[in-house]
């Protein structure tokens, strides 16, 4: 170890107190033939353990869920070798790429690769299937009032109206009757499931921007407000809502959009208004601009595809 660093374990167990002294030593000290020795009693699964547990505060509680069905579900071949194993990563990879989808792999990679440098083992690079696009279904401007008189004394209806007014699932699930004042939704906090299966509530959202004030643009979620008797407006399970929601579209000729889909119906009215990337970035809490500029770019190639579509129908319209 390091010259005047020492540091103690105490754990039930012997073994357990000795594997945690040995993650300290594989992730602490400058001494390689010490590093070597804990790579050799500590495994891949023990590793995520204890990355995990050192990183509880800062990693989302839908990330270490995440990271807790790759550790139980996947590269089980891996999971209880040495990290001291020489293990072929590109092979491991290239399995998991034929048993799940690339946006899988990519976080089972993420989770690994991140694990490893924690531990000041040096990442090899790695080829990752290619990433497929997907078109999120969302409502065009004029579908949305049709959308809107159809949800009209749904139980969920001041969920579906949260979500068009850009808010996430899980920030929808958060909103109490005091955050909507002044003609605005004050968006603090979300709702998410934790490791265990469990809902737990974060004060603190996403991301920074994700604590946002939007104005309100249907005048029928604040009248839900007013006769709303519970503290929370969405109570119950976030997950309740969507099979619900894509019924309602079917039976009203609409696309089956989604809970994120109307999130992105939020976007297609900014574009058609000719709001600002930055601005509706501003109400629908998106941190990065190179999404907001994908999701523009998006709607403006669908715009193209109705300009041609109007071009090719005009010397074909009935006489």
């Amino acid at each position: 170890m390091r010259q005047g660093i020492s540091h103690s374990f105490v754990a039930d167990k012997e073994e357990d107190a000795v594997r945690q002294a040995m993650y300290f030593k594989l992730s602490n000290s400058e001494d390689a033939k010490d590093r070597e020795e804990a790579k050799g009693m500590v495994t891949l699964s023990e590793a995520i353990d204890f990355y995990i547990q050192r990183k509880d505060k800062i990693l989302s509680p839908s990330t270490i869920k995440s990271y807790r069905s790759i550790q139980k579900h996947r590269l089980q071949d891996v999971m209880n070798l040495p990290l001291s194993s020489d293990i072929d990563w590109q092979a491991v990879i290239n399995n998991e790429a034929g048993e799940v989808k690339p946006k899988t792999v990519k976080n089972i990679w993420g989770m690994v690769s991140a694990v490893l440098r924690a531990n000041k083992i040096a990442v090899e690079d790695i080829d990752l299937p290619p990433l497929v696009k997907s078109e999120h279904e969302f409502l065009q401007p004029e579908q949305i009032k049709a959308f809107v008189k159809a949800i009209e004394g749904h139980r969920f209806e001041m969920t579906y109206l949260l979500c068009l007014h850009g808010l996430r699932r899980s920030e929808t699930c958060a909103v109490k009757k005091s955050n909507i004042s002044d003609g605005y939704i004050h968006v603090r906090g979300a709702k998410v499931y934790d490791e265990n299966g469990k809902i737990v509530e974060r004060t603190q959202n996403k991301t920074y921007s994700s604590n946002r004030d939007v104005p309100i643009m249907i005048d029928r979620l604040e009248e839900l407000v007013r006769q709303c008797t519970t503290e929370y407006l969405c109570p119950g399970n976030p997950t309740s809502t969507l099979h619900p929601l894509n019924t309602v579209c079917r039976q009203n000729g609409l696309p089956e959009v989604g809970l994120h889909g109307l999130r992105h119906s939020f976007a297609s009215l900014c574009y058609h208004l000719g709001i600002s990337e930055l601005q509706c970035m501003k109400f629908g809490g998106w941190s990065d601009i190179n999404v907001m500029r994908k999701i523009y770019t998006h709607l403006s190639e669908s715009g193209e595809k109705s300009a041609e579509l109007k071009l090719r129908s005009f010397f074909h319209t009935e006489k």
